[in-house]
């Protein structure tokens, strides 16, 4: 589908690019444009050439890039965000501090990705929303394994029967 666009259409949007040193290159965004007009032979594409960053300016960055891509799962957010903090090259406050969020939620967004993978199935067989997801995990966040996982499934039933329609609604 995108080797058709992009064969009709061209490239829409550019790849975003850092300047390394050397003359060098290091491909932020845009992979998937890349290969496709790699493939169709095309010679030119649009670029947007971004200065060279620090390792955790180039993590923010693509984890803003990302945030705009429609589908990228609240999982995928949270994995993200999890990289970036077992980094350890930026404190968790001024990680949420530069993505403009409170700390408490960046917390809550991380332990996202450590729900059992019934739970995460659950969460998106049912579409529950972030904040809805985030209040459950909240909820849950200072039990054991077991027990966490049998009352994020309680909740996320409580969510499908439409007894909890609003993160407000998530009380325990």
């Amino acid at each position: 589908m995108l080797k058709k666009s992009v064969a009709s259409h061209g490239i829409m949007q550019p790849l975003i690019v850092e300047e390394m040193k050397g003359g060098k290159y290091l491909l932020i965004d845009g992979e998937r444009r890349f290969r496709t007009a790699k493939s169709l032979g095309l010679k030119d594409v649009p670029v947007e050439i971004v200065p060279e960053m620090s390792e955790v300016e180039r993590l923010v960055k693509r984890f803003h890039i990302q945030d705009q891509h429609e589908n990228w799962s609240y999982f995928d957010k949270a994995s993200a965000l999890s990289k970036i903090v077992k980094s350890n090259t930026i404190p968790v406050k001024e990680l949420a501090e530069t993505l403009g969020m409170r700390v408490d939620t960046l917390v809550d967004i991380i332990l996202l990705t450590k729900m059992s993978a019934e739970v995460k199935r659950a969460f998106v067989t049912e579409k529950i929303p972030q904040k809805i997801a985030l209040r459950i995990v909240g909820a849950s966040k200072n039990l054991t394994a077991d027990i966490k996982s049998d009352l994020e499934l309680a909740l996320i039933g409580k969510v499908k029967e439409g007894v909890i329609m609003t993160p407000q609604d998530v009380t325990t």
